[in-house]
Formats: C-alpha cells, sequence, structure tokens
C-alpha cells in the first residue's frame, strides 16, 4: 500500500462518515476544530494526513480511527466478525487493535 494509496481510502472513508453522520464540511470542520479548507483538500486528496488531524476526525465523525484507513471491502468483514464473536473477544479484538 501505498501513502497515496491510503489517502484515497482515508479522503472516501472520511466523506462516507460525513455524509452519514448529516454533516457538511463546514460541520465537520468547526466539530473537529479544522477549517473548512482542511477538510476539502482531504476529501480531495490533496493532502497528507497528520496524525492529530486524523484523530480529530474520528472524534467528530464518532469512529474508531482505525475504520478511516480500512477499505470497503474490509469494513464489511469487520462488521461481520463482529457480529459473529462473543462480547468478550470483542472488547479484546478492538482493544487490540486501536492499541496498535
Amino acid at each position: 500500500m501505498t501513502v497515496k494509496g491510503l489517502n484515497k481510502i482515508f479522503a472516501a472513508n472520511v466523506t462516507k462518515y460525513r455524509l452519514k453522520a448529516g454533516l457538511t464540511k463546514t460541520a465537520l470542520a468547526s466539530k473537529a476544530h479544522l477549517s473548512t479548507v482542511t477538510i476539502r483538500e482531504i476529501e480531495n486528496q490533496y493532502s497528507n494526513i497528520e496524525l492529530r488531524t486524523c484523530l480529530q476526525l474520528a472524534q467528530a465523525l464518532n469512529v474508531e480511527v482505525f475504520r478511516l484507513y480500512m477499505n470497503d471491502f474490509e469494513n464489511k468483514a469487520f462488521e461481520r466478525f463482529l457480529k459473529k464473536k462473543p462480547k468478550e473477544t470483542l472488547i479484546f479484538a478492538v482493544g487490540t487493535i486501536e492499541g496498535v
């Protein structure tokens, strides 16, 4: 995976989760304490994403950081995994993923 490939996935996920949350770019920018220009640049893949920006966006979108870097296939596979496993396993698995 290249940086360009990760930026593409990240941009698509920010857009997807923003629309799912019913947020405009301006509303997301405000919620994430970022500029509207930054949101536009991220969604159009014009900029590399700093870790701090990634964390701010994940919090504003109410999603785990790792989900912003997963493609649709990986997200769907993870959702299927979550539905099949007992709660204790899920807590361990998500905690492990977030700890990476």
